[in-house]
């Protein structure tokens, strides 16, 4: 939980907590300038398993066959939830700073990318390369950058909300990094972003009667489509409910996938959605 990791930090590096929790890069530069060493070891700690839950959405969402899942986890349980249905990613995972998720920018074979970095363990330094506080972004989103000239998560998420539609689960969009694409784009009248139906999952307060109907939520950006639902308790129960009567994926019917999901070739058609 994202409040826990802001405890922890804001503890270990003796800083007061976030004014702005959509603007938790600014928090976590400032707590990283404060105590680095305690910094990095309170990262590393936090997303270190074992864990103390498996979140049974993961398991709903690797049920369903989308093209590819985008993720701002830094932890392998999502991983661990695409190996269970698919027995085997053949490589198609990728993550920041590998740059091997910056081509090809179109998601062509369905993968699993950690956009903003990955908790693996084989790495002696993996906790320094997260995507977390302002100066990571700065470097992610804009400064890292293949050979060529291309590369960098900016240009990266623009090629992806230009040309497939998304679906947000988690994430009220606020975050800097995909904000700047978005808004990028909408500035960029030559892009065709507004072609494309992008829909965000956003939960109701706790406070809200069940028995109510939703209120009509305007657009995020004018562009994303909102809709609501409600969470139920703290650890968002209701995403389950909701997420099984849209797709009608319950627990005891997800299937277990092992062939190999098909790489798009030249002359062929592109795979649908």
């Amino acid at each position: 939980m994202t409040n826990e990791l802001v405890d922890a930090v804001a503890a270990a590096c003796h800083c007061p907590p976030p004014n702005d929790w959509n603007r938790l890069d600014a928090f976590f530069q400032i707590a990283h300038d404060s105590d680095p060493n305690q910094y990095y070891a309170t990262i590393r700690d936090k997303f270190s398993p074992p864990f103390a839950a498996d979140p049974r959405i993961y398991r709903l969402l690797a049920a369903v066959e989308f093209r590819a899942y985008v993720t701002w986890d830094y932890d392998d349980l999502f991983p661990q939830a695409m190996l269970n249905s698919r027995g085997s990613l053949d490589g198609k995972f990728t993550y920041y700073p590998q740059q091997e998720m910056f081509l090809p920018f179109d998601l062509h074979s369905q993968r699993l990318v950690a956009a903003h970095g990955f908790a693996d363990l084989n790495d002696p330094h993996w906790e320094r390369k997260l995507v977390l506080k302002t100066a990571d972004y700065q470097a992610a989103y804009t400064l890292d950058r293949n050979s060529d000239g291309t590369g960098g998560l900016l240009a990266w998420w623009c090629q992806i909300l230009s040309s497939v539609s998304c679906l947000f689960i988690g994430t009220s969009l606020n975050e800097p990094g995909i904000s700047s694409a978005i808004e990028y784009l909408i500035k960029d009248s030559n892009v065709p972003f507004r072609g494309q139906r992008h829909v965000c999952l956003v939960p109701l307060g706790l406070e809200f009667p069940k028995n109510e109907p939703a209120p009509a939520f305007d657009p995020l950006f004018e562009t994303v489509q909102r809709l609501p639902y409600h969470p139920e308790d703290v650890r968002h129960r209701g995403l389950l409910r909701i997420w099984q009567e849209v797709t009608g994926v319950t627990e005891p019917q997800i299937p277990v996938r092992r062939q190999t999901v098909p790489e798009l070739r030249f002359g062929e058609a592109e795979p649908q959605p």
